[in-house]
Formats: structure tokens, C-alpha cells, sequence
């Protein structure tokens, strides 16, 4: 889901891990719309189904039965957590960062470990507290924040690191025009239009550093046609994941186009607050530490799993 008109809006969109810890139950909510404070008056109600979404802020209804309440689980201070008399504690998460959770790790492996993943989390931000503290309610220069280094404070965190337009817009376009930018080599018979193609590689690779520009109207003026394998390699597709997703589908695609619209990105200065990239790198990166203490804790605990239904509801 992406607002077009109001971008930011995904910010207020949650899940949460719920844990009851009288009887040491996990759970996974749906998703709401919510501002989740740190300390907010009111406890935020998430649905009960986590296949079911609500829109609309809490005030519309905020005892719907098919809603439950938590008890935010202070993140810095899991302690707390452990002799909070709360019912019910809840590790929210922004809907559109737990998609990302399955892109590194993998939902089901989570699922089955919910109390495993919770002191993954725990762990992870005890060791990261300073990149708790850059939360947008926590203003730069404030007590709290003066622990960030300065290129912690400059990243980019709160573009949409789910769903790119920018990169939708690369990817519709390659599908439609697979092979748009070569069909001149068809009508070309000059000796440039032929040479080898390791010559025709050198050269495009001394040219694209200068301008992507040139280079698209150079490959296009000799009619090369660089091999897919070649454009790949400049797709990102560790971070792109819609590239990867797009290889496995066999459909004919542009990949020249590709790799070039994504270098032509990345010559723009502020191309990681521009396109979400930043944000989706950033989470990567964090997830990326997480999976390897949660792996950590599955091979020293071996718990025995206790399988997760997606339609498993709260007590």
C-alpha cells in the first residue's frame, strides 16, 4: 500500500508482537493505523487477525471487539518488560518494515520462534541503543540524541523502504520495451556497429562513469547490444530486491534500461532520501545483525517449535 498523495503516511500503519506474560503466549497482530508513542496516554489497538488491516485512527471505535490493546514494551529497558504488570506487552513494528523481516530472515522461521525473535530484538537494540534514539520523535540536539554521531543523524530513515515508485516506474518500463534501445543495430552496417564485443564492453565501461546519458546514446547510435548477464551486474539486486524478483519471472525485460535508470539514480547526491533506498538499506543492514543472533540463539537453545497458524488469535 502507498499513499501518493501523503508518502509518509506509512509511518502510522503497525503491527505488533504481542506477548502475554502471565501465561507466556506470542502472538502476531494485523495492522492499524496508529502513531505508536514511546509514551503515549492511550495503549494503541492493533486487530486480532494478523491477516485483517484496520484504516482509521484509534478514536473511530477504539473498543471494536476485534481489536486488542498492549502495553508498548519499553525497547531500552527490556527489564521492565519482564516485571511489567501489563496484560498484554507489544513490540510494534511498522507494517511495511515487517515485509522486510521475510526478505531477510523469513516469516516462518520467526513465527516458530516468536520468543527467540523477541529476544533477538531485545538484544539487538541493548546493543544498539543509539539507533533507537534517531525515532522521529526524538529531534536532533535533544538529550537524548547526543549519543548519534553525525552520519547516523544524516541518514535517511523515513522514506517508505517497501514500496519504490521510482523503481516500479524502471521496472514497468523494462517490461514494456524489452529491447527498445537496440533495435538500431538491426539497420546499422558500419564497422563500429560490429566490433567485438570485449571492445564494445571497454568502451561503454570507460563512458558510463562520465555520463549515463552518453552512454545510452552511444549504445544506441552503434546498435550494441550488451549481453543481459553484462547489465546485471550493475543492478543492485542485493538491495533492489524488485530486480530479483523480476529475474525469476523469465519475462522479456530491458536490463540495459535497468542498470542504467539505477545508475542514473544513484548520480543524484541525494538519491538515498529521494528514492526510499536509504531507508531499506538502513533496515537491511539492521536485520542483517538481528538474523545472526537469532540464528546464534536457535543453535545454542534448540527449543522445541511450536508451530504458528497466521489465523491463531489472542486469548
Amino acid at each position: 500500500m502507498y499513499f501518493h498523495r501523503r508518502p509518509m503516511l506509512w509511518l502510522h500503519f503497525y503491527r505488533a508482537i504481542v506477548h502475554r506474560p502471565q501465561i507466556d503466549y506470542i502472538t502476531i497482530t494485523g495492522i492499524s493505523q496508529t502513531w505508536v508513542r514511546p509514551h503515549g496516554p492511550h495503549p494503541p489497538h492493533l486487530p486480532r487477525d494478523p491477516l485483517k488491516a484496520r484504516i482509521g485512527y484509534q478514536g473511530n471505535n477504539p473498543e471494536a471487539s476485534s481489536c486488542t490493546s498492549f502495553w508498548r514494551a519499553d525497547i531500552l529497558n527490556p527489564q521492565i518488560n519482564k516485571i511489567s504488570r501489563a496484560e498484554q506487552i507489544g513490540y510494534a513494528v511498522h507494517a511495511h518494515c515487517w515485509i522486510l523481516v521475510d526478505r531477510i530472515i523469513g516469516f516462518e522461521l520467526v513465527e516458530d520462534n516468536l520468543k527467540i525473535f523477541l529476544n533477538t530484538v531485545e538484544k539487538f537494540w541493548a546493543e544498539n541503543a543509539e539507533l533507537w534514539l534517531r525515532e522521529p520523535w526524538y529531534e536532533p540536539g535533544s538529550p537524548v540524541s547526543n549519543n548519534l554521531t553525525s552520519d547516523q543523524m544524516d541518514e535517511p530513515t523515513w522514506e517508505n523502504p517497501t514500496i519504490l515508485p521510482r523503481i516500479q516506474e524502471i521496472v514497468e518500463k523494462a517490461i514494456r520495451q524489452p529491447y527498445a534501445d537496440s533495435q538500431s543495430r538491426q539497420t546499422l552496417s558500419s564497422a563500429v556497429s560490429h566490433i567485438p564485443l570485449d571492445i564494445a564492453i571497454q568502451l561503454v565501461e570507460w563512458v558510463k562513469p562520465i555520463s549515463v546519458a552518453d552512454t545510452r546514446n552511444m549504445l544506441t547510435a552503434f546498435g550494441w547490444r550488451l549481453p543481459d548477464s553484462y547489465w546485471k551486474r550493475f543492478c543492485k539486486m542485493d538491495l533492489i530486491f524488485e530486480y530479483g524478483d523480476l529475474e525469476k519471472t523469465n519475462l522479456p525485460v530491458n536490463w540495459q534500461l535497468i542498470a542504467l535508470a539505477t545508475e542514473e539514480i544513484m548520480e543524484d547526491p541525494e538519491w538515498d532520501r529521494n528514492t526510499g533506498l536509504g531507508t531499506r538499506r538502513l533496515i537491511f543492514r539492521n536485520l542483517s545483525q538481528m538474523k545472526t543472533i537469532f540464528l546464534d540463539f536457535l543453535t545454542l537453545n534448540e527449543p522445541p517449535r511450536r508451530k504458528y497458524s497466521l489465523r491463531r488469535r489472542l486469548l
